[in-house]
């Protein structure tokens, strides 16, 4: 007769996929992820113009500061529409002038670098909470350490962004030298499924790197595939209620401003419960999330 290990996994099905998203669903509203949206969503219009000078500033290497810019506002305008990308451009205009003295100019970059850093060192804070792990105590030195990793995240998405360039420019001439051999469908598709890779890798890295928290790769490549599904077809359904609701007129001269705060907040619920069903996957079929240090139980009352 075969005995179950003690510690044996249960095999992936529909019903336990069904509870893991119902779990982590739970603890989405359990770790209030809409508040720690919201306030995202504010750091990251703190953060948007320095962050994105920083990454087409580096992606503008190879193809040139406009070619990227005027590439990255076409991608703005599919997601979030032209208002919503004209304010982000505004963002990104006034982000950094170095036309200016010495002293002024050295301010406004460390200032360019502390802003570009804000958002992922928000990021990583509401990371802990989903995962309920607690960070090391903060001095100088972590918080040193902290920027630099958040610095290493967005000079990494720019190295991102120049692969990601070089590949759609690599597949546009390779596509024009085959297509009379490949239907336009199938070079689509590829075209998709590398869209896909790209921001399937962008979550593994947040995921594995910025909590302080241990967690396997395999863990971590199941959660970012499943984030990048739910991301995927998200930021449809937010770009169709974008279209729809009029926003932008209800708010006036503010309008796109409140679209990109929109578009930012429903972006990061996506995320979170990703991160959610990460922590609820991790648990159930691989292994569990380790936080370098347990969060202190609240003192009962």
């Amino acid at each position: 007769m075969t005995h179950t290990p003690p510690h044996a996994r249960p095999p992936l099905s529909l019903s336990l996929l069904g509870r893991m998203l119902l779990e982590a669903l739970h603890e989405w509203n359990e770790d209030k992820a809409p508040r720690l949206g919201a306030a995202l969503a504010f750091y990251s219009i703190l953060s948007i113009g320095p962050l994105l000078l920083i990454v087409t500033g580096i992606a503008g290497i190879a193809f040139g500061r406009e070619a990227v810019n005027g590439y990255m506002m076409a991608e703005l305008s599919a997601l979030i529409g032209n208002q919503g990308a004209g304010a982000v451009q505004t963002m990104l205009s006034g982000a950094f002038n170095p036309q200016q003295g010495l002293v002024a100019t050295v301010i406004g970059f460390v200032t360019l670098i502390i802003s570009a850093t804000g958002f992922f060192a928000q990021l990583q804070e509401a990371m802990n909470d989903i995962w309920n792990v607690e960070p090391p105590r903060l001095h100088w030195k972590v918080f040193i350490q902290k920027r630099l990793l958040s610095f290493a995240l967005v000079v990494g998405i720019g190295f991102l962004l120049l692969i990601s360039l070089v590949v759609s420019a690599g597949l546009a001439a390779f596509s024009a030298f085959i297509s009379p051999y490949i239907p336009a469908p199938v070079m689509a598709l590829i075209n998709l499924i590398l869209s896909f890779g790209v921001v399937t890798f962008l979550f593994a890295m947040t995921f594995k790197i910025l909590p302080d928290a241990r967690i396997e790769w395999s863990d971590v490549w199941v959660g970012a595939a499943i984030t990048a599904v739910l991301f995927s077809f998200g930021k449809q359904l937010i770009g169709l209620y974008l279209g729809q609701s009029a926003l932008s007129s209800a708010y006036g001269a503010a309008g796109s401003l409140i679209v990109l705060l929109v578009w930012i907040y429903y972006s990061t619920q996506i995320f979170f419960f990703g991160a959610e069903f990460t922590q609820v996957y991790s648990r159930h079929l691989g292994k569990a999330i380790q936080p370098r240090r347990k969060r202190k139980a609240a003192p009962e009352m």
